[in-house]
């Protein structure tokens, strides 16, 4: 098991930065499935206790705030990155990381804690900040308030996600912006202060961190009631513009949900006959919708078992069985 490129990057950074380059931020925009849950570890490893004496990573999910706490110890992590450290997955806890290098929470927590115990925390200790999936956090919005004391603390601030874009085209919190006549856009370039790492899917393919992706496409049109009662119709998703989102949405609470999953499900049972090894994964909308897939699937005999943030231990260990099969 070797590094990745962005994550031979990041380690890169990690030694310039000891070496006295004058860091404050990092962005990694790293695709899906690259490996961007490896870098706080790298980041731990190489920078405490030099720079920092903890780590805080923040995840939009529970069950990702369980992976990352328990990736500290996974076995071939620690022998990749030569580390022995340990990391609590705490909610508002006083003192979070309890001896351990890292403390790993929720972007909920953080707009839940009141009692300000992560700004007292950041005040208490250095802190490397890790924003993980940061296009959750809407510029101005509650959890961009509930963070930007611990921004404003940290040593050293770590943006990383695979989706630097909000759905709603709204800046995302935390990020440099320039204008065009286009807009307002990411402004991608590095500066003294801060650092870009970009691994793309181009990359991962070619370092085979991902698979090559058979797509197939579907098209439907949508008609939906907005706040205000006011109807609008598209009548295709692919030609929807600015309104796809919500397009998308309606599309989805409706019987073409299903159609759509039965045809995957069809395309899939055809391909296990020359690959029995392959695996089926069902990406839903949201808790409700994952439910009832889970349920449909279930009904047509095949097996499957749901992992949403609902019951993060049960989330676990059906993605652990997922990945034994």
């Amino acid at each position: 098991m070797e590094l990745r490129r962005h994550q031979k990057e990041l380690a890169d950074i990690c030694d310039q930065i000891l070496g006295g380059r004058g860091l404050t931020d990092i962005v990694c925009a790293v695709t899906p499935g690259g490996g961007k849950s490896l870098l706080p570890q790298i980041l731990a490893s190489r920078l405490i206790p030099a720079i920092a004496d903890a780590l805080c990573w923040i995840v939009p999910r529970s069950v990702l705030q369980d992976q990352g706490a328990r990736g500290f110890q996974d076995p071939s992590h620690r022998a990749l990155l030569g580390h022995r450290l340990e990391a609590m997955m705490t909610t508002n806890q006083e003192h979070p990381t309890r001896g351990c290098a890292a403390y790993v929470t929720t972007y909920q927590a953080l707009a839940a804690d009141t009692r300000k115990i992560n700004a007292k925390e950041f005040r208490r200790k250095r802190y490397i900040l890790v924003l993980d999936e940061p296009h959750h956090l809407e510029e101005g919005g509650l959890w961009h308030e509930a963070i930007q004391p611990l921004y404003d603390r940290a040593v050293l601030r770590v943006l990383m996600s695979g989706t630097f874009e909000r759905g709603e085209g709204t800046p995302i919190a935390f990020l440099p912006y320039s204008t065009s006549d286009r807009g307002n856009r990411l402004d991608w370039d590095s500066t003294e202060s801060r650092a870009v790492i970009h691994y793309t899917l181009a990359d991962a393919l070619r370092e085979h961190a991902c698979i090559d992706l058979t797509v197939h496409y579907a098209n439907c049109q949508a008609t939906w009631l907005d706040a205000q009662g006011t109807e609008h119709h598209v009548e295709s998703l692919a030609h929807a513009g600015k309104q796809t989102a919500a397009a998308l949405l309606t599309a989805l609470k409706t019987e073409a949900a299903l159609e759509l999953l039965s045809t995957g499900v069809k395309d899939w049972q055809v391909h296990r006959t020359t690959h029995s090894r392959s695996k089926l994964l069902v990406v839903a909308a949201n808790i409700e919708q994952a439910q009832k897939y889970t349920a449909w699937l279930q009904e047509r005999g095949v097996p499957a078992k749901i992992a949403t943030s609902e019951d993060s231990t049960a989330a676990y260990q059906a993605i652990k069985a997922f990945k034994r099969q």
